[in-house]
């Protein structure tokens, strides 16, 4: 079950949503690459949403799986979400437009509505922690990628040795979610990573067996490196 439940009621109207539980059905499928088992389908990625998992997560709405599916053929039409059918599973992914709600604006309203809503009046000095994170933190994990020390690292946990680039990415994606949703301070995003990937905080979702090309996406960033060093040491001696 989702704990805390906002929307940004300027950007949800700005884009056609017409009612509260509408918003808060589409605000739940902007993370949606966090929590539901990614799909391809006509070379396209797609995520798994269930309908049952969209009344499971958002308790209070009291609404049904035929609900749940009206509110996704809704948003489809209103082109928030690309929605397809994988056999009976209803697929989605976030259209450009549907994009735009969780963008700067939008992600500092949330953070705006969370500080004020989530502050108890009668105990002021009490810290509640809020997904409010500096520009420069949020720059770091919009522009994150793993260096050679965590992909090291990720080669020797379990599930994670042989990823194909789109799993890798998936990974990655996984982690920016969750570092943006994190509530404690954190310093070095690498080091948070390891700690992610080791702890089974983030686990990959393995789309096919096997490996691209013959090497893992990991192997391939590790031996890139490895290359680049080598060229920045050649170029070192002879000047």
């Amino acid at each position: 079950m989702k704990f805390y439940l906002h929307i940004n009621q300027a950007k949800a109207i700005e884009l056609g949503i017409q009612n509260i539980n509408q918003a808060h059905v589409f605000d739940l499928l902007t993370s949606v690459s966090s929590w539901a088992t990614p799909i391809k389908i006509d070379d396209k990625y797609f995520y798994w949403v269930s309908r049952t998992k969209i009344c499971e997560e958002l308790k209070l709405l009291a609404i049904k799986p035929d609900t749940a599916y009206r509110h996704l053929k809704f948003l489809s039409d209103i082109k928030l979400i690309d929605y397809q059918k994988d056999g009976l599973k209803d697929c989605i992914r976030l259209t450009r437009l549907g994009k735009s709600y969780v963008g700067n604006e939008s992600e500092q309203t949330r953070n705006e509505i969370r500080t004020n809503s989530e502050m108890n009046p009668i105990y002021p000095t009490t810290k509640h922690p809020t997904t409010n994170i500096s520009k420069h933190k949020k720059d770091q994990i919009d522009n994150f990628s793993p260096n050679q020390t965590s992909l090291k690292r990720l080669k020797l946990v379990d599930g994670c040795e042989s990823l194909n680039p789109k799993e890798l990415e998936l990974l990655i994606a996984d982690f920016q979610d969750r570092l943006i949703e994190r509530k404690a301070d954190w310093k070095d995003i690498q080091s948070q990573f390891r700690a992610y990937v080791s702890n089974g905080w983030v686990k990959p979702k393995k789309l096919k067996k096997g490996t691209v090309d013959g090497k893992s996406s990991v192997d391939k960033q590790l031996l890139a490196m490895k290359i680049e060093q080598d060229k920045q040491d050649r170029q070192g001696r002879i000047e």
